[in-house]
């Protein structure tokens, strides 16, 4: 195999890995939502002791419905209200991407599950 070969094939693969490492940085992938913006929330609130302001969030809330597998949105202080992930995922998609649901009618901030 000539050194000219080598560097095609190497060239390659590495343009592979930098095409396939974009795709995942900038696609949508498997993330989506269980709703679209200000349809009903689904599932079981989670209630946090922290307003809903947009953007990037911590602690990810939505982490606990990997471990049971129910479907849950995010229930801020301020009344507003995020989706979790499509299971079987369990980011907080809906929070990452500032995108609210409607929760349903709750009259106080329940801290009982915090």
């Amino acid at each position: 195999m000539s050194d000219k070969q080598v560097h095609e094939i190497v060239f390659s693969v590495c343009f592979f890995i930098l095409a396939l490492t974009a795709a995942q940085a900038f696609g949508r992938g498997h993330a989506t939502l269980a709703v679209t913006p200000e349809q009903p929330c689904r599932g079981e609130p989670i209630f946090v002791e922290y307003d809903f302001e947009g953007g990037f969030l911590e602690p990810h809330a939505c982490a606990i419905q990997c471990e049971d597998q129910q479907e849950r949105f995010i229930y801020y202080r301020n009344g507003k209200a995020t989706q979790c992930e499509k299971l079987p995922g369990c980011r907080d998609i809906g929070e990452d991407r500032e995108i609210t649901c409607t929760p349903p009618a709750m009259s106080t901030f329940d801290t009982s599950s915090l």
